[in-house]
C-alpha cells in the first residue's frame, strides 16, 4: 500500500528523502481527508520519529504534516498521540 511505502522513505538516512515523503503524505492526508485517517496508526510511531529528527527541515516538514493531519482529526489530538 502507498501508505507503508511513504513511512518506509520516511526513515530513509537521507535528510532530502525524509523530508519529500513527509510533505507526500500530508498532501495524501489533505487529499483523502478523513479516509485516510484509517492508516493513521501505523503511521503515528514513525510521525513520532520524524518530530525529533536531529535535521530542522525533517522536524519543520513533520509539524506541517501534523498540522495537516490534524485539520481532519481535530487540534492537538494527533499531537496527544505522538507524546
Amino acid at each position: 500500500m502507498i501508505n507503508g511505502k511513504v513511512l518506509e522513505q520516511m526513515k530513509a538516512e537521507n535528510a532530502m528523502v525524509r523530508i519529500a515523503a513527509a510533505e507526500a503524505l500530508k498532501d495524501i492526508y489533505v487529499r483523502a481527508g478523513e479516509e485516510w485517517l484509517n492508516f493513521l496508526p501505523e503511521s503515528v510511531p514513525v510521525i513520532a520519529e520524524l518530530m525529533e529528527d536531529e535535521d530542522e527541515g525533517v522536524e519543520t516538514a513533520a509539524h506541517l504534516l501534523v498540522v495537516g493531519i490534524e485539520k481532519h482529526l481535530g487540534e492537538g489530538e494527533l499531537q496527544a498521540m505522538l507524546t
